[in-house]
């Protein structure tokens, strides 16, 4: 992994710089089963899909220091377990973005016992509140946060959706559902994100309207 992972940061290698042209489907099976004798096609194999899973986790996450560190992970663990990767059960994209998707699950889970205690440590003292920020960039956040907050059902479609820009058949190998479900779980989980940012609003209309002028 040295030639793509410097000093333990990602590296995106161009793509004329690559060691292996891939032009179909079966090219990642194929390089996953030469991956176990070499060390040239593990490394082209992760390469394929470096910037594709950087982008997914940096979308997901919002902060560039994180997507690093999970990426570095993700493909950390595909190196560890590539001998179990089997090509008749799924595709090796299906396998990468069960590792990414999974990744991204202990660390929502991690940052949310991290939050909750940071919560119960500080309390709700407006002396500790966030400064205002733009509100484009509010937006993004309150979206990035109320993903978050979705079941996790619902969340791993929206992230693989719309964060990852996988199909639905894609959706639905990597979850292991059919597509009818991965759709009507899409339409769920957006349906469920609408009403938490409309509530949000009306909550925060709410308040203003409450705000005690300042004399």
């Amino acid at each position: 992994m040295g030639h793509f992972v410097d000093d333990g940061r990602i590296k995106i290698r161009k793509r004329t710089e690559r060691l292996w042209l891939v032009t179909d489907k079966g090219a990642d099976e194929a390089l996953a089963r030469e991956a176990l004798r070499s060390k040239d096609a593990l490394g082209a194999l992760c390469e394929r899909y470096i910037s594709r899973i950087y982008g997914f986790v940096l979308r997901r996450t919002g902060d560039i220091q994180d997507a690093e560190d999970l990426t570095l992970s993700v493909f950390e663990k595909v190196v560890a377990n590539i001998e179990k990767f089997d090509s008749s059960r799924a595709s090796f994209s299906t396998w990468i973005y069960r590792i990414a998707l999974n990744t991204l699950n202990d660390y929502f889970r991690a940052k949310k016992r991290k939050r909750d205690f940071f919560y119960d440590f500080q309390g709700s003292s407006k002396e500790h509140a966030v400064p205002a920020l733009d509100d484009g960039v509010n937006m993004k956040m309150d979206i990035l946060r109320l993903v978050g907050e979705l079941p996790a059902k619902y969340r791993e479609v929206i992230e693989l959706r719309y964060f990852a820009g996988l199909k639905v058949g894609e959706i639905a190998e990597i979850l292991r559902i059919s597509e009818t479900a991965a759709s009507k779980r899409i339409l769920r989980g957006l349906e469920r994100l609408r009403l938490s940012l409309s509530g949000e609003k009306k909550a925060n209309t709410v308040g203003e309207c409450h705000e005690v002028p300042q004399e």
